[in-house]
């Protein structure tokens, strides 16, 4: 026999390796045969000495191969050998020396595997985790997710030895029994509120709302009250629905959230016919065609010489509000009163180029007589010393109406000031003194007064007597200034 020798050091002890033979592998199946199968291949053998002691080392691959209806499930030795859950698995166990060649016998264990089968109900009511093969006693993971309008009621379940961790939480924990199982989610229709309101609330009722199933309908019928019509539906909350929004009876269908309706009413429009029991007395105005409960002004205005009496229904306002109720008629009838004018008024306008006259009939105050006139103007201009003057006079067409006349006063110009400048006399002229005088109207402000003239200042001029050769002069004089 071919010895191999391996010298490790490991924890400080040495272990030494030699090849030894294989012992025969035999399997044993469980629950049955019929379960499955399972090899063995590539397997080795070796002897080694560790702290002292000889033990064998065995190694090598294991393939477990369910048969139908079944899937592995472990490994197991009656030595230290724990193995992993794969089908395929390398399999390394320390055993005692002893073992010598005697079989290595591995026990293979199957279990059996059923399907598992899911739904909804109803199905429309929501998802379910899906379900699959799963081995007996084996647990899954189940989820109930509800749609839109729905909620999760419970689970049920069937199957020999098939239970539930819990049959009321949303997820449980399914265990296989020992046949084919099927677990249902039962999902119910949740319940929302339904508000129903009337826009505006005078405008008329409405059915009233409540509690309503997801996709449970309801009739409803909008009302209007006196002087008012029905218009529209309006629906709000997720997925609710009205069969028409436009008839006053509809069928209201919840969807997945509490919903309002509101019926919309508008109000009616009424003709109010305004009219004149003698349009040759005077007239009526404010007629037309207006809303149910607004307010209306109506107005009667008399021709001249006449007056507002009163309406058809004896109100004697004018101008009238009225209250929009309905059709209606309203006449308004005058009387003649003549004239009984007060005295008139006059007023300028602000530079008093016009003037207008005014009188009111004491009988009926809407009965006035007015005029305006164009004015004519004078003027007396100012001098430098007089005030000058400005008058409007306003004569009318009617005669009832007299002359009127307004006035305004022009400030004096005042004098323009030239300064005469005075004059110096001299030995044989006069002179004058300073004055000044006005340059606008030549007015002599200030008079120049005469100087006399100054006269002459005497020096004589004494006698040259003639020489032999030479002329004399006489005496003489001159003025010195």
């Amino acid at each position: 026999m071919k010895r191999l020798y391996l010298l490790l050091l490991f924890s400080l002890s040495f272990i030494i390796v030699e090849a030894q033979t294989v012992p025969s592998i035999s399997f044993t199946i469980k629950p049955s045969s019929a379960a499955g199968s399972a090899s063995a291949k590539n397997m080795k053998a070796t002897r080694a000495t560790v702290n002292g002691e000889s033990v064998k080392i065995i190694s090598g691959t294991f393939t477990a191969t369910p048969n139908s209806g079944y899937k592995f499930s472990r490994w197991s030795n009656t030595y230290n050998y724990s193995a992993p859950t794969s089908t395929t698995t390398t399999f390394k166990d320390t055993l005692p020396l002893s073992i010598g060649s005697v079989g290595l016998i591995i026990n293979v264990y199957f279990v059996a595997t059923h399907t598992l089968t899911t739904s909804a109900s109803p199905s429309e009511g929501g998802t379910v985790t899906a379900g699959g093969t799963i081995g007996e006693g084996e647990t899954k993971s189940l989820t109930a997710t509800p749609k839109a309008g729905y909620k999760f009621s419970k689970w049920t379940v069937s199957g020999t030895g098939a239970k539930l961790s819990s049959t009321t939480a949303a997820t449980t924990t399914f265990t296989m029994g020992s046949a084919n199982a099927t677990v249902t989610a039962t999902f119910v229709k949740q319940s929302y509120t339904l508000t129903t309101s009337t826009s505006p609330t005078e405008g008329g009722t409405t059915t009233s709302g409540g509690t309503l199933q997801y996709q449970a309908t309801k009739s409803l019928t909008a009302t209007p009250k006196t002087g008012y019509q029905f218009s529209n539906w309006t629906v709000s909350g997720t997925g609710a629905t009205l069969s028409s929004t436009t008839a006053t009876t509809t069928t209201f269908t919840m969807g997945s959230a509490n919903a309002t309706v509101t019926a919309v009413f508008t109000p009616i429009n009424y003709q109010i016919t305004v009219n004149s029991a003698d349009v040759s007395m005077g007239s009526a105005s404010g007629g037309g065609s207006y809303a149910y409960n607004t307010t209306q002004e109506i107005t009667a205005t008399p021709n001249l010489e006449y007056k507002f009496e009163q309406w058809n229904d004896g109100n004697t306002d004018n101008p009238r509000t009225i209250l929009v109720a309905g059709n209606a008629t309203y006449t308004a009838s005058f009387s003649y009163v003549g004239h009984n004018y007060g005295t008139p008024t006059y007023v300028w306008n602000a530079d008093s180029t016009q003037c207008t006259a005014t009188r009111i009939c004491n009988n009926d105050a809407s009965h006035v007589e007015s005029e305006t006139v164009t004015s004519n103007i004078a003027t007396t201009n100012a001098t430098c010393e007089s005030t000058g003057l400005i008058t409007y006079t306003a004569e009318f067409v009617n005669s009832a109406f007299s002359t009127q006349t307004a006035t305004k006063i022009l400030p004096a110009l005042g004098h323009v000031v030239v300064v005469d400048e005075a004059v110096a006399p001299t030995c044989t002229e006069t002179g004058l003194t300073e004055g000044s005088h006005c340059s606008r109207c030549h007015a002599t402000l200030v008079a120049q007064n005469v100087v006399d003239a100054l006269g002459h200042v005497v020096v004589t001029d004494e006698a040259v007597a003639p020489t032999c050769t030479e002329t004399g002069l006489t005496e003489g004089s001159h003025c010195s200034r």
